[in-house]
């Protein structure tokens, strides 16, 4: 068996092929074939490496800071774990849709073989794309409600906020934000004007999805490739047409969607504002606290709770117990304005701390800082570092809004670990990504 060539093939349909797995009419078709699908090629993965791999030595011997410290976050989570208040629930993620120590070690697992086997070549980076395309494309018959699943859309009008085969457009809208930098990276250093069209799908769905994060995220991305490029005057030309283009697209959608774009845009603005303003008192949420979905409630309150267990924090899928233990009164108020629970805390940074403690929390931030930096040192060697580094930064914004689930966070981990690949070329060695000099 090449343990190299089979490891790398896994993985690449684990990045590009779980998203779209579901099992209709179930209670959780969505999120548990994907979750379970996930555990099992990891297993998969360990079992070849372990049986197969003969050099397991010198892989373990030459890790460095970036994996280790990858390690020593999943080490502080299991620790984490031992205090939980509900452990259980904190291994196995029973009542919080997955999100689990199991996952997360699948995760890390999954960042560590990326590491050793997954080189980001033409054949990985189609693949990827292709998906993105695919899942743009169920997007927008979703959006303008050629399919329409009630429990899924948000309506508005004559259209849906789409949200693929994730769940919710939220979801949908982190995904977009790893596949579209890369998509764009496509068209900037190749010939071929398919990648130009997929950039064009993808960015109109993920405005579709009406997701301030990803729009946030992806216009960082587009900023760190634009730059990048923009200096080059062979191309030049292809980033002015495509910023023309988006431009074109953002004022279509918001023309035909009433101007929601414009205003969602605006509301970030205000957003921010809000965050500096005080927490309302117990039982009076008030109406600064809606803004954005609850994110500014729950931010304020999470970051009130995280210093009564700052070093191992609630546990691993335990958010609601903060909740419910210290701000029962207010959880009561928005519970009557139609907010059923508060699970996450819609800010990844502020989640970690609070779950797992302010120690995870700067493992895991000098984790993506290390990756950050070693994917942006190899972009004059290997120029898709600046795609790989303007997903990952992408996608680091972004979940200042959001949180990492099993929709889309196993993506970010394999990216995060193909950035930083280390191990010898295993398809497509002499075919280099860009064709156009």
């Amino acid at each position: 068996m090449n343990v190299s060539r089979t490891i790398s093939r896994i993985l690449r349909v684990v990045l590009c092929f779980t998203p779209f797995l579901i099992a209709p009419y179930t209670s959780d078709g969505i999120g548990f074939p994907k979750t379970i699908f996930i555990i099992a090629m990891t297993l998969l993965i360990v079992g070849i490496w372990v049986l197969h791999e003969k050099d397991k030595g010198r892989q373990i011997r030459s890790m460095n800071f970036v994996l280790k410290s990858a390690i020593l976050y999943l080490i502080l989570i299991y620790t984490s774990t031992i205090f939980s208040i509900d452990i259980l629930n904190s291994i196995f993620g029973i009542t919080n849709r997955g999100e689990s120590v199991l996952l997360q070690s699948c995760y890390v697992l999954l960042f560590l073989f990326s590491t050793q086997y997954l080189k980001f070549d033409r054949k990985t980076i189609n693949a990827l794309i292709i998906s993105g395309v695919v899942m743009s494309t169920i997007g927008v018959l979703q959006f303008f409600k050629v399919i329409y699943v009630e429990s899924y859309s948000f309506p508005w009008g004559d259209f849906a906020s789409p949200f693929g085969t994730l769940s919710n457009p939220n979801y949908l809208g982190a995904y977009l934000t790893i596949i579209l930098p890369i998509s764009i990276y496509m068209y900037f250093s190749n010939k071929s004007w398919k990648y130009y069209f997929s950039s064009c799908l993808i960015f109109a769905v993920a405005l579709m999805s009406r997701t301030r994060g990803a729009w946030l995220g992806m216009s960082i991305a587009m900023v760190i490739l634009i730059v990048f490029f923009v200096r080059d005057s062979k191309k030049r030309k292809k980033v002015e047409v495509l910023i023309m283009t988006f431009a074109s697209i953002i004022f279509a959608l918001n023309l035909l969607m009433n101007g929601i774009i414009i205003s969602r845009v605006l509301s970030i603005v205000f957003d921010f504002k809000q965050v500096a303003a005080p927490a309302g008192p117990a039982g009076s949420p008030g109406p600064d606290d809606a803004a954005g979905s609850y994110r500014i409630f729950t931010w304020k309150r999470v970051v009130m709770a995280i210093p009564r267990n700052p070093l191992v924090g609630v546990g691993m899928g335990n958010l609601r117990y903060i909740f419910e233990t210290y701000f029962s009164n207010d959880l009561v108020v928005v519970r009557e304005q139609g907010v059923a629970a508060f699970q996450r805390a819609h800010n990844e940074f502020i989640h970690i701390a609070a779950t797992t403690g302010i120690p995870s929390l700067i493992v895991y931030i000098a984790f993506l800082f290390g990756v950050a930096k070693n994917s942006f040192s190899r972009i004059r060697s290997n120029p898709i570092s600046i795609a790989l580094t303007a997903s990952i930064i992408g996608y680091i914004a972004q979940s200042f809004f959001s949180n990492n689930i099993v929709y889309h966070s196993y993506m970010f981990w394999i990216i995060l670990g193909t950035s930083m690949y280390r191990g010898k070329t295993v398809d497509d060695a002499d075919d280099p990504i860009s064709n156009e000099n």
